[in-house]
């Protein structure tokens, strides 16, 4: 099931609402690079380097799962990237524009990413439902 939101920006949102039993893959294949919603930093990378109306659009989705934390019920937003050289480099300097902060190494960006991996197996499958 898919459903799209158009902000007042003119900017489309596509959801793709899988099975709730589908987000543990979904957040651990590791041919994407998957990253938790962080402001605005989403709607940034997928504007400047994933723009919608292209192909490499393709390359960026988002999920929305329920999960709970501290006996409370919500729901997560999680985006993630196809896990291509090209697409590290675009993270690398989207990290760099957004935040305003030096470009990271690749070995920096490694570590982060590997650290997403181990903080979703540890800490997030257990809490969604």
């Amino acid at each position: 099931m898919a459903f799209s939101f158009t902000f007042s920006g003119g900017s489309v949102l596509r959801l793709g609402l899988k099975d709730a039993t589908e987000a543990p893959a979904w957040l651990t294949d590791l041919h994407w690079i998957v990253i938790g919603y962080d402001g605005g930093f989403s709607q940034y990378l997928e504007e400047c380097y994933f723009t919608p109306g292209t192909s490499k659009n393709a390359e960026f989705e988002i999920l929305v799962t329920h999960v709970e934390i501290k006996n409370k019920f919500g729901v997560a937003i999680f985006y993630r990237i196809k896990d291509t050289v090209e697409n590290r480099e675009a993270l690398r300097v989207a990290i760099t524009e957004f935040y305003a902060k030096r470009l990271l190494s690749l070995a920096e960006l490694d570590g982060i990413i590997e650290s997403l991996h181990r903080d979703i197996n540890d800490y997030l499958l257990p809490r969604l439902r």
